[in-house]
């Protein structure tokens, strides 16, 4: 189960959102329908209170990307 989450999904993540690159040539959609993607199978395999974490971490990590863009 462990190369399931460190090998083949990244893996997975990374040809799909390129495929979806070249069909929408939308960063921002491909980035949504991925974000949404693992939102669901988050909330279905975990429970809420890994959800509201993972919501936490990305907000932090955010508000740290973000300012290098501006």
């Amino acid at each position: 189960m462990g190369i399931l989450f460190f090998v083949v999904l990244p893996l997975a993540t990374i040809l799909i959102a390129i495929v979806l690159q070249k069909l929408l040539k939308s960063p921002i959609l491909v980035a949504v329908l991925v974000f949404a993607v693992f939102l669901i199978l988050a909330f279905t395999v975990f429970t809420a209170e890994f959800l509201i974490n993972a919501m936490i971490y990305l907000t932090y990590i955010l508000m740290k990307i973000i300012p290098l863009f501006a």
